[in-house]
């Protein structure tokens, strides 16, 4: 009754607030807890495998789960008192995220989970770290993370990181990174510590990620953390931090490298295989071409106009040739 007609968009009198409607339905019937509770039992009985993504049954199944997170979401933001758990999220990525019928179903709860975490009061503090640090990390090695679930990722990595002051920048600048372009965008914000929260599942989705789009928007958020390093806060700390991210990416195109060569030939496992690792080879490549060819603008004189980091780098210039020998892939250049 309460999602179909939730009492909740009219108070009883004028003097009742939908605040203490919502508050005192919870008091009195444990509204949220069963609201997940059917929450999860409506999604067991999505349609079977047989029926088509794009048929009138799971467009019925998807738009109804989410109306609920529409309705969880108006709870949330409305109520006073009432707020979700940590264990009530455990619930809920369990069954949406790693129980998923479908990957859209994933995406309902990574958008709504984006959308809360930039709502004052809409999910705790705790829960958002919990979501970041515990629940996240179950999807590793990330390769089939969506672009809804990297949006999500790249907001909670942004947030942490400023809660535990390693970014420095206001919050509503921060928001800003959710309009096209993320992370990639210029908006003003400085990295104050050698070591980010989250920056291993960083790298794993940057090297790994299925969806070309996503690792790339990866590879362009790692980039530009290393671009923003505080040379004042961190002092040679900052150059050391920069010669240990390339050391990083040549490193792992190596060991993709080697992997690609011991891989066995003919085998479904060898060929899955050699796909992964020549995703990882080109944007290994990728991050390094990207990294040392943009420009240093971070703590550029004003006066003068800002510098390529291949360019600031002493020694001769080296021209690397790299051949992927698996099928007939393109020859890659590095300068």
């Amino acid at each position: 009754i309460l999602l179909t007609s939730p009492p909740l968009a009219k108070a009883r009198k004028k003097t009742e607030s939908v605040s203490h409607v919502i508050d005192s339905l919870d008091e009195r019937h444990d509204m949220l807890a069963n609201f997940i509770t059917e929450l999860c039992a409506f999604h067991g009985r999505a349609p079977p495998p047989s029926e088509p993504l794009d048929g009138p049954a799971w467009r019925s199944h998807l738009g109804l789960i989410q109306e609920r997170f529409d309705f969880l979401d108006f709870v949330l933001t409305n109520a006073s008192t009432l707020e979700l758990s940590v264990d009530q999220l455990d619930v809920l990525f369990s069954c949406l995220v790693l129980n998923a019928r479908c990957a859209d179903e994933a995406d309902i709860f990574f958008r709504w989970l984006e959308g809360a975490s930039q709502q004052e009061g809409a999910v705790s503090a705790d829960v958002r770290q919990h979501a970041f640090q515990r629940a996240l990390p179950k999807l590793a090695p990330f390769e089939r993370l969506s672009s809804a679930g990297y949006s999500m990722f790249e907001l909670l990595f942004l947030l942490e990181n400023r809660r535990a002051s390693r970014i420095t920048g206001d919050r509503i600048t921060l928001m800003e990174r959710a309009k096209p372009g993320g992370l990639s965008a210029g908006f003003d914000f400085e990295v104050v510590a050698p070591q980010l929260l989250g920056e291993d599942m960083l790298w794993q989705i940057a090297l790994r990620s299925e969806d070309e789009a996503v690792g790339m928007r990866a590879v362009a958020c790692l980039n530009r953390l290393h671009h923003r390093l505080s040379a004042e806060r961190l002092g040679a700390d900052a150059e050391a931090k920069r010669a240990g991210y390339v050391t990083m990416c040549v490193d792992a195109l190596s060991e993709a490298a080697r992997a690609l060569g011991s891989r066995h030939e003919g085998s479904a496992v060898g060929e899955a295989s050699a796909r992964t690792e020549n995703r990882r080879i080109l944007r290994c490549l990728a991050l390094l071409h990207s990294f040392v060819d943009e420009p240093a603008t971070a703590h550029a004189d004003a006066s003068k106009l800002p510098r390529r980091h291949g360019t600031c780098m002493r020694g001769p210039r080296l021209h690397i040739g790299v051949q992927v020998i698996s099928g007939n892939p393109p020859r890659h250049d590095l300068d």
